[in-house]
């Protein structure tokens, strides 16, 4: 039986210590993805703050992957009840209720999806209520890294922040 990553230690020492980036690695199906995502969405749900969810390149943040990465979380009971759903429209991440019959009756700004490659668009545009990025698979499979993606990342992050 695979043992499951639990960032909880780390999680205390990020908070101690100001921590602003970190890269987990490890293992696939472990959790690693998972747990950082619960606890960010529980974090933006808590403080009503919102995140980012950046991938590297435009193709990884169609709708229905955006929506595939966040289809295992929860919602209900991060949310106590108020929402019971994730979807993402126009490149926005929202936390959503459906009704019975499967249309949104609510839905509430959680973040934005975005991808590292076109990250220069995001330059003068405001985001005040972002307080985490998630940076999934930043390590490529296969693929190579984009053209000076450390300063690109750094970048990012400092337009977004």
């Amino acid at each position: 039986m695979a043992k499951f990553y639990n960032i909880e230690p780390m999680w205390k020492t990020v908070q101690k210590y100001g921590i602003h980036y970190i890269a987990l690695q490890g293992g696939r199906n472990i959790g690693k993805s998972y747990q950082v995502k619960y606890k960010l969405l529980s974090e933006a749900y808590i403080n009503n703050t919102e995140l980012i969810y950046l991938r590297r390149e435009a193709e990884d943040i169609k709708t229905d992957l955006c929506c595939g990465y966040f289809a295992d979380v929860d919602v209900k009971k991060i949310t106590e009840g108020e929402y019971d759903t994730i979807i993402v429209y126009q490149k926005k991440i929202y936390w959503a209720r459906s009704g019975d019959d499967g249309t949104i009756e609510e839905k509430k700004l959680l973040g934005y999806t975005h991808a590292l490659r076109l990250a220069g668009h995001q330059k003068s545009v405001l985001y005040p209520n972002v307080t985490d990025i998630i940076f999934e698979e930043f390590i490529p499979d296969g693929v190579p890294y984009l053209p000076h993606e450390p300063l690109k990342l750094q970048e990012y992050c400092s337009t977004i922040f």
